[in-house]
């Protein structure tokens, strides 16, 4: 593991938070956000990416993936099928029948099980997730920016930054948070970690880590020694990515 460091010279500069599933990156992430920090996480900018293309998502995964309004909802009432949900063509539809979000876990669950249709869904969205993170980055440029990206080394995500900060805990840690969310089963949640990198991987390959083992007291000690540690004088600094 390198230890790079970032300097103090300026404001504006950005460190890759990343970690496995249900790590604790939520956690520090909020650590760093109560600090000043301006918060970017895969997850708000996957929701932007989705409405940005969902019209061009469901002509290719099908209209089960559209959450049902909450009109239909409440009456269960049969409406016309959806051949062809794009803008122009939704007020011809019953549009109080879906509101035309794009059910995550549906859309999730479709490709979690079809290599094939997860490669097709990336194609679509990573781009325009790189686009809005670029965007963000540009106009916070002036401050620290926490990027929390899950999978930066799998994905091999390309941003520029000046530290990688890794949140990692136990596989058994790991385990226990994950299975508290819904839907979460024991053969999915084994899926995820072996499709993610290891602990050791990971730390072999971030300039910095955070364990999330202990108390949340002992992980606000630690972002807080992360800081005192890495934010340097910027004269000696290189940037990261391209």
């Amino acid at each position: 593991m390198s230890s790079r460091g970032i300097t103090t010279n300026r404001m504006g500069y950005t460190i890759v938070l990343t970690g496995g599933i249900a790590s604790g990156k939520t956690y520090v992430m909020s650590i760093f956000r109560g600090m000043g920090f301006v918060t970017i996480s895969s997850d708000s900018l996957a929701h932007q990416a989705l409405d940005d293309c969902k019209y061009e998502l469901i002509d290719i995964f099908g209209k089960e993936i559209i959450e049902p309004s909450p009109w239909l909802k409440r009456r269960r009432l049969n409406t016309k099928a959806v051949q062809d949900p794009k803008p122009d063509k939704a007020i011809a539809l019953n549009t109080e029948a879906y509101d035309w979000t794009i059910n995550r876990k549906i859309l999730g669950d479709i490709v979690f099980f079809s290599q094939e249709k997860r490669k097709i869904l990336e194609s679509i969205i990573h781009p325009r997730i790189a686009k809005i993170r670029n965007q963000k980055i540009e106009v916070n440029k002036s401050n620290p920016i926490i990027l929390e990206i899950p999978l930066f080394f799998e994905a091999k995500v390309e941003v520029i930054h000046d530290v990688v900060l890794s949140v990692v805990c136990s596989l058994q840690k790991q385990r226990d948070r994950a299975m508290l969310r819904k839907s979460m089963t024991d053969s999915k949640f084994n899926a995820i970690v072996a499709a993610q990198l290891t602990n050791q991987q990971r730390i072999e390959l971030s300039d910095c880590v955070i364990d999330t083992n202990g108390s949340k007291l002992y992980v606000r000690d630690s972002v807080a020694r992360f800081l005192r540690e890495h934010v340097r004088n910027k004269r000696n600094s290189t940037r990261h990515g391209n």
